[in-house]
């Protein structure tokens, strides 16, 4: 199992780089990167929503 072992300090390179990468993509759109990180934090504290059920498939009435 060691060898799945993932150092910290490169997770947080990793989180630094993809950062700075999602910053320079809201500059780009003009988009607000206070609501864009704010909406992260939520979703970290609160979690993502659960999907949408699928609607039961209905038999097509085919006749073989």
């Amino acid at each position: 199992m060691a060898a799945l072992e993932v150092d910290p300090t490169e997770v947080e390179a990793l989180a630094q780089l993809a950062r700075v990468m999602i910053e320079k993509s809201l500059q780009r759109s003009e988009g607000d990167g206070a609501a864009f990180w704010h909406a992260v934090s939520l979703i970290y504290q609160r979690g993502l929503p659960a999907p949408a059920p699928e609607p039961a498939s209905e038999p097509l009435g085919i006749a073989a």
